[in-house]
């Protein structure tokens, strides 16, 4: 296997996928480098989990506004286990969705370990 690349993309978020890919269709080698998952900060810590957060306050406020609209509602108790779980699944949802397009676009793929 060649080591050589035309580009290396340090970071597998968002400018790093999106760079390497476009270098890949104009068939160029490339290669991204990414210590931990796929997507990087904002998909698996930041702003993915932060909209999921966002959507269910703003629900929350719609539930407690309703009432001053005519539509009777009550809300409960938040199960934040649950509403956690959920930001998870839609950030490992994001990140396979995201590493599954680098497949799809036939760019080549390694797992590298390092150690600490």
């Amino acid at each position: 296997m060649s080591r050589a690349y035309d580009l290396i993309a340090i970071g597998g978020g968002s400018g790093g996928l999106a760079v390497a890919e476009k270098a890949a269709q104009y068939g160029k080698r490339v290669a991204v480098v990414e210590a931990h998952k796929m997507g990087d900060t904002c998909v698996n810590n930041g702003c993915v989990p932060k909209k999921v957060m966002w959507y269910a306050a703003n629900l929350t406020h719609a539930v407690d506004d309703a009432d001053s609209f005519g539509i009777p509602a009550h809300r409960g108790a938040t199960d934040w286990g649950k509403l956690m779980q959920g930001g998870r699944t839609i950030s490992t949802t994001s990140t396979a969705t995201g590493t599954a397009m680098w497949q799809t676009a036939a760019l080549p793929t390694s797992r590298v370990t390092h150690a600490s």
